[in-house]
């Protein structure tokens, strides 16, 4: 899906997301910022020192998570650890839904945004995301720049199917 062309927002301090994600500012990532983007969606974009931080992410604070999210009308804390120069990334996608905490295990609406911020900062053309790992439900999601924005795909797997009847 080729998304929105990119909008930049707000840098949020490093520690207060972390602390959110139930990390310290020393897992944050040493040059690359936290920062509200979007691609039509808005989406709170929060690189990590490596891998191991991100595996380290156990518990969420929802009603933290909510409060640091909303004031920038961004919908997920998407948290990754990321080589911008290899073209890959491992991601945690939290958002708050009714009444609790949800991990997604493919955020496309976070994949491009994810793309456009290293695209802004490190002119990273594509990249291959991991996610899902952590809760049993791995996924791969592709990223192209293309046309001045993002492209995404990547494979899915059921989970759930229905049919309605009106």
């Amino acid at each position: 899906m080729l998304q929105e062309r990119p909008t930049f927002g707000e840098e949020p301090p490093s520690e207060d997301v972390m602390a959110v994600a139930g990390s310290s500012a020393v897992d944050a990532h040493p040059d690359l910022p936290c920062q509200v983007v979007s691609t039509g969606a808005v989406q709170l974009i929060a690189p990590l020192r490596g891998r191991e931080a991100l595996e380290r992410v156990t518990v969420v604070d929802m009603h933290a998570l909510r409060s640091l999210i909303e004031p920038f009308g961004a919908v997920v804390l998407y948290l990754v650890a990321v080589d911008p120069d290899a073209g890959c990334a491992h991601a945690r996608a939290f958002f708050p839904s009714v009444g609790e905490l949800v991990e997604d295990p493919a955020t496309g609406s976070a994949a491009g945004p994810l793309l456009a911020y290293l695209h802004d900062r490190a002119g990273t053309q594509s990249l291959s995301i991991r996610q899902g790992d952590e809760i049993g439900r791995p996924s791969r999601l592709d990223c192209t720049w293309a046309e001045d924005r993002p492209r995404v795909a990547g494979d899915v797997v059921v989970v759930a199917d229905g049919h309605v009847s009106l």
